[in-house]
């Protein structure tokens, strides 16, 4: 596969967990085990000695707070765990096996492979807004999931701190664990406050009709088309002066003319964002495929290729060529500049 892409000049960039893990470790407690980190990195190790020299991108973890939040946290996803202490036992678990696997993948390329690597999380950043505007207790709860969900991670893999305010610090012993920032970002949400404690104290969010914002488009999902949300999420992520990937931005629906101004309107916020001085290397439309979303099933379309599920076959979208010639267009316009 990797030669195959070299040879077609893509650039293949290797995401290394993405929310599934092996029988065997879920079998030893998964990440609450505590040799997690020891089996993550040993696993790390395995792949880049093998497929290192094909790879110039690594993504360690993928959205590591959303699957925390999921699993662990509201107890959505396997293993269906509500702790608050269990939570931070995983999410300390997350932060070190991403440190320890960007020092072993750093020391490999430039020990052995003698070159240039570069190695990130892929966060999943949100765009929130208070249900009402003048509740302190709304925008309470927008802070903290934007702590919570866009800045948690990111933070402590910058400086190697784990802080929670007034609740817990700890140095985790590594600085500067990210070499760029992965980006994904799917809608926009309005959320209100539910409970100073558990799994709502994040705040949750509110039905149309009980906020105060206009939402004028959906996906098959239920998310909020909001493509200026990407573009702000650029902007803030500029902060931490590191270029920024976009790993993952998509829609599910069944009408691929709605698709095509998702990706035309999204890639526009990336274009003004760039202009505006954030340095952005990369953008990847989620997905290729159809594909299985979690506790959705495979109702969700996400891809720019169709795949009839009963045999297999697959056909390409219109929105496939809208992605290229928009992608083209942007790269031959900043090319001029």
């Amino acid at each position: 596969i990797f030669k195959e892409l070299h040879a077609r000049k893509i650039e293949p960039v290797v995401t290394l967990h993405h929310f599934t893990n092996p029988q065997w470790f879920a079998a030893q407690g998964g990440w609450l085990g505590e040799q997690a980190v020891f089996y993550f990195n040993r696993y790390v190790r395995r792949v880049i000695e093998a497929y290192g020299r094909w790879v110039r991108f690594w993504i360690t973890l993928n959205e590591p707070l959303v699957y925390l939040y999921h699993a662990f946290f509201a107890g959505l996803w396997p293993p269906g765990i509500k702790s608050y202490r269990i939570s931070m036992k995983v999410l300390r678990h997350f932060l070190q096996a991403h440190m320890e696997a960007y020092r072993t993948i750093h020391h490999f390329y430039d020990a052995v492979l003698e070159k240039r690597v570069w190695v990130s999380v892929a966060a999943h950043i949100g765009h929130f807004t208070p249900c009402r505007p003048d509740s302190l207790k709304d925008r309470w709860a927008v802070w903290m999931r934007n702590w919570f969900f866009n800045e948690l991670f990111l933070n402590a893999a910058v400086s190697g701190f784990l802080f929670f305010p007034g609740i817990y610090s700890e140095f985790l012993g590594s600085r500067k664990a990210l070499d760029f920032i992965g980006l994904n970002y799917y809608t926009h949400d309005f959320i209100r406050f539910s409970s100073w404690f558990g799994e709502n104290s994040l705040g949750i969010s509110c039905d149309k009709g009980h906020h105060q914002g206009e939402v004028k488009e959906l996906t098959m999902m239920g998310w909020e088309v909001h493509p200026e949300g990407l573009n702000k999420a650029l902007l803030r992520l500029n902060r931490y002066h590191l270029p920024i990937m976009i790993t993952e931005n998509g829609i599910a629906t069944q009408e691929d003319e709605q698709r095509s101004r998702f990706i035309v309107n999204h890639l526009e916020s990336v274009r003004r964002a760039v202009n505006y001085g954030v340095s952005v290397i990369g953008y990847f439309y989620w997905s290729l495929l159809d594909n299985y979303e979690w506790t959705h099933g495979f109702d969700p379309r996400f891809g720019i290729v169709e795949m009839d599920y009963k045999d297999q076959s697959r056909k390409m979208r219109g929105s496939a060529q809208v992605l290229t010639e928009t992608c083209r267009n942007i790269v031959n316009e900043l090319k001029k500049k």
